[in-house]
């Protein structure tokens, strides 16, 4: 029953209840301040021209006299203005005012507001400093969906970032044409939901100011433009510890379509400290399981993705799963990345210059290996199905196809037989996904030229050329 209460205790009432208008407004007023650097004066000069708006709105609609009929003279809407502003900026004038007596108390009455207003002003002050000191801590809830969400921060974390920073732009290039700008459906689908999906990182080794600084830094060396991607904005970064649940319920892990867990680093202090190997990655994951378990709707579970990075190969994340998806594959995917380097390092032994290219392929600088659904192409794959491997290989113009892989809850008897390079009359279905080289995820569709048909002079040109040709064999026969 304690387990029990706990875990409802967990559990959210509703998405409703968990983000509310305000935190959405704090969301975004933080990452406004983040992206731009003279935001909050931005801020301050808006909300001070729009009350003075709305003041002088209300002075030009009740301006009567005491009897309420119109003044003699009435006011218009730019003198109304010009009053308001006045009595905002310098607390009032008032000129009729004569008498010696009333100049003293009006004096007073000025002095009594003075003061009112510089107290009211310092409490002011106090609360917007408690507030952008609670924004630069980066402690506020996330309360977008469908976003990445990074946890933990190591050495390979700002090179991670650049890439789907990279994938981003890519997206974006192919669909900043005039046409797909003003007809959104005409637009090149994502390959990816983290292609277009905001990215949250979540950490306590580094200060959100330091999180930023890297990371404008790298995209400032791999040209990534502010436009496409944007620090604080696009890339949203947070205080927290990766293994609170409470943390991870205010990034909204429950809401988020694919998370990486890169705790590498706090592995290492575990293990120096005396806990058992990837201890704070195993703590992550449970977490994240709790979390899961207790939100009432997981949005995304049917094509969720957690991966997890690791230096070396662990038992213990055997009895860690997430569940499977709507496709049948894992939720949980465990990267064991020792694996990759050696194979990596042998094969650049025996072949000298491949691993350069195995890491360029890899990289979504330029050509890279993609992986698409068929059906997710422009036209839903109609050009590609049907196709043997053979014929796909020349269907594009800036891609080439390396292998057709099949949906997993198709039974296994279309597989490659040897990895990449799928047989040659291996004929592609509306269900299988395709590995091809690209700069693009959606590549052109190569133009099909037909054949030129011969006339008269070019048969009798090619007779002519081929006697001549057999004249020549014989005589050089003899």
């Amino acid at each position: 029953d304690t387990i029990i209460r706990r875990m409802d205790a967990l559990r959210f009432a509703s998405d409703e209840e968990m983000t509310s208008f305000a935190d959405y407004a704090a969301y975004r007023a933080e990452n406004v301040a983040a992206s731009h650097a003279n935001a909050l004066f931005y801020m301050l000069w808006v909300a001070a021209a729009t009350v003075t708006c709305v003041l002088a709105l209300g002075w030009f609609a009740f301006t009567t006299d005491a009897a309420g009929a119109e003044p003699e003279e009435p006011l218009n809407y730019a003198q109304s203005l010009f009053i308001t502003f006045q009595v905002v900026a310098t607390l009032g004038m008032d000129p009729s005012i004569t008498d010696p007596g009333h100049i003293v108390l009006y004096v007073l009455m000025c002095f009594s507001g003075l003061f009112l207003w510089a107290v009211l002003i310092g409490m002011i002050t106090e609360s917007f400093h408690s507030f952008v000191a609670g924004m630069n801590e980066g402690k506020s809830k996330v309360p977008v969906s469908n976003h990445t969400l990074i946890l933990g921060w190591n050495e390979t974390t700002v090179r991670v970032v650049c890439q789907m920073a990279l994938l981003r732009r890519q997206l974006r290039q192919q669909n900043e044409t005039w046409v797909r700008t003003l007809f959104p459906w005409t637009r090149v689908k994502p390959s990816t939901p983290v292609a277009e999906a905001p990215i949250v990182i979540l950490t306590d080794r580094s200060s959100k100011a330091e999180m930023q600084d890297a990371l404008e830094f790298a995209f400032d060396e791999c040209g990534i433009s502010k436009k496409r991607t944007k620090v604080g904005r696009d890339i949203i970064c947070r205080i927290g510890d990766p293994t609170s649940i409470k943390d991870l319920q205010r990034v909204g892990a429950q809401r988020a379509r694919s998370i990486l867990v890169m705790m590498s680093d706090a592995d290492k202090e575990g293990d120096v400290k005396g806990y058992f190997e990837h201890g704070m990655t195993l703590r992550t994951l449970l977490a994240i399981r709790i979390v899961m378990h207790t939100a009432k709707k997981v949005l995304y579970k049917d094509d969720m993705r957690v991966v997890a990075q690791m230096e070396k190969s662990s038992d213990y994340m055997d009895c860690i799963q997430l569940g499977k998806t709507a496709d049948g594959r894992n939720i949980l995917n465990i990267v064991d990345l020792c694996l990759f380097l050696n194979s990596v390092t042998f094969a650049g032994v025996a072949h000298p210059g491949i691993a350069f290219a195995l890491l360029e392929m890899l990289s979504f600088e330029g050509v890279s290996m993609r992986l698409r659904k068929v059906t997710d192409f422009p036209d839903g794959g109609k050009h590609i199905i049907g196709l043997t491997a053979r014929d796909a290989s020349l269907v594009w113009e800036n891609a080439v196809l390396l292998d057709v892989i099949e949906d997993p809850n198709v039974a296994q008897t279309l597989a490659s037989p040897g990895g990449l390079a799928s047989p040659g009359d291996r004929i592609i279905t509306s269900t299988d996904r395709l590995v091809f080289l690209s700069k693009v995820s959606a590549p052109k569709p190569a133009a099909r030229v037909p054949p030129v048909l011969p006339t008269e002079k070019t048969i009798t040109r090619s007779c002519r050329k081929s006697k001549s040709v057999q004249g020549t064999g014989m005589w050089l026969v003899s």
